[in-house]
């Protein structure tokens, strides 16, 4: 079984050019979702996804989606391959998260304690200006306006 190591860290061996994802790339990254049953809430469950690049697997997240119409969805954690770091692909998988989310009529937001690597990813969908944020390390998706007719 592969070790996943945090993103948090340094990537000791195997340091590389950084670079962004190429589209082809950005086409072919996606996740298969895993759900387990929460431990004392029935309608909450925690939601973990392994991340892949084509075929190969290079990480994975988990995350609490709320089950109540308009609630939100709440991001743990990101586990990615250092030698896949710095390509982009957390603001990739978060963007790609929310937009579950909003299927859900939800928004994604971070977990309270954001990892220095979670912040990175963050202040950037902040300065796209994609997300908010709401407090010292505390950051959501913002919600879309509901157009009145």
């Amino acid at each position: 079984m592969k070790e996943w190591p945090s993103v948090q860290g340094d990537n000791p061996e195997g340091e590389r050019e950084k670079r962004e994802l190429t589209e082809e790339e950005r086409e072919s990254l996606h996740f298969a979702p895993q759900v387990e049953e929460g431990p004392n809430d029935p309608d909450s469950s925690l939601e973990k996804i392994d991340i892949f690049l084509g075929e190969e697997k290079i990480g994975g997240g988990s995350f609490i989606p709320d089950r109540k119409e308009g609630g939100v969805t709440q991001f743990q954690g990101l586990e990615i391959l250092p030698e896949y770091r710095g390509m982009g692909i957390g603001k990739e998988v978060y963007r790609k998260l929310n937009e579950d989310a909003k299927k859900r009529g939800q928004v994604l937001t971070s977990d309270i304690i954001v990892s220095d690597d979670a912040k990175r990813v963050w202040e950037s969908l902040v300065r796209s200006g994609e997300a908010e944020k709401l407090g010292e390390g505390i950051y959501r998706f913002k919600r879309e306006e509901k157009k009145e007719e």
